[in-house]
């Protein structure tokens, strides 16, 4: 069973957005493995590696996507990113020092902050591209 499993809950109706969270899920399960399986620091930091780039990737194209629709909480759903991402960082510094059990706090905190991002945050601008896309054909029907 992997460590995190797409579930169509989790869709925030955009599916741009919603492959993006599946490819950040599938990362996080490789991490999982090499974590859980003891490859090694070295392929635990290149999937980590691997895992920060497509967050920054999926976080500005997220960040673009809510300043295209001017999205009331655009600013502290980047503030959020940009908090998440640090934290990410930190992890791996931390893991590459080999303090403490960071490699299982570091799944721990993928696993909460993936889920709870998603279906906290990510879905309010779902569901207001959905309110406007309604309201758009609301207009056009009339």
């Amino acid at each position: 069973m992997p460590f995190l499993k797409w579930m169509p809950g989790y869709s925030v109706k955009i599916e741009e957005m919603d492959n993006q969270h599946k490819k950040l899920m599938e990362l996080a399960n490789e991490v999982h493995d090499a974590v859980t399986k003891s490859k090694g620091n070295e392929k635990v930091n290149s999937v980590l590696n691997d895992l920060i780039v497509c967050i920054k990737e999926h976080f500005t194209a997220e960040e673009q996507l809510l300043r295209r629709i001017k999205f009331p909480h655009y600013s502290s759903h980047k503030a959020e990113h940009e908090k998440l991402t640090q934290k990410v960082i930190d992890l791996l510094k931390r893991l590459a020092s080999e303090q403490g059990n960071t490699g299982y706090e570091l799944l721990h905190f993928l696993r909460t902050w993936l889920v709870d991002h998603i279906q906290e945050k990510d879905m309010q601008y779902g569901d207001y591209i959905t309110a406007l896309a309604e309201a758009k054909a609301k207009v056009k029907a009339k």
